[in-house]
This record gives C-alpha cells, structure tokens and sequence, in this order.
C-alpha cells in the first residue's frame, strides 16, 4: 500500500521503540522518513537500512527535542 507516497514524515525518537515502528510502518506505506535521535546514532543509522528496504529515503538528524533552539535548527 502507498497511502504515503511522495510524503515526508519526521519521526521523533525514530531510532527505537515505538519511533522505529512508526519509521518502519510510514516506510512500509511508501513515505521518505526523517529519523530523528537524541543519542542512538547506530540504532538511527539500522532503523533507516531497514527503512530503505521498503524503498524509502532516509534521513538522520541528531537533536535534543527538549531544547526549542536544537528543534528549529533541525526543521
């Protein structure tokens, strides 16, 4: 299914947990996905591998979501 070609999607906490699961799921549904992590760089980087295997662009953005300055920076 491609509910969301041609869509972008950020995922905050994207790396693992439930954030990787929505990563996976919008990926699945045909969307290019922002990941964002606070910490996890190499679970970032697996989540978006896997991400990619549905045939989705990633990208990966390091930022503290508590801190408005880093969350402007990034969008």
């Amino acid at each position: 299914m491609n509910r969301f070609k041609d869509k972008i999607v950020l995922v905050t906490g994207g790396s693992r947990g439930l954030g990787r699961a929505t990563v996976l799921r919008f990926a699945s549904e045909g969307a290019n996905v922002i990941i964002n992590y606070a910490s996890d760089k190499v679970a970032a980087e697996k989540t978006a591998k896997e991400a990619e295997e549905f045939g989705a662009k990633t990208l990966i953005v390091q930022c503290d979501v508590a801190d408005e300055s880093s969350v402007k920076t990034m969008i």
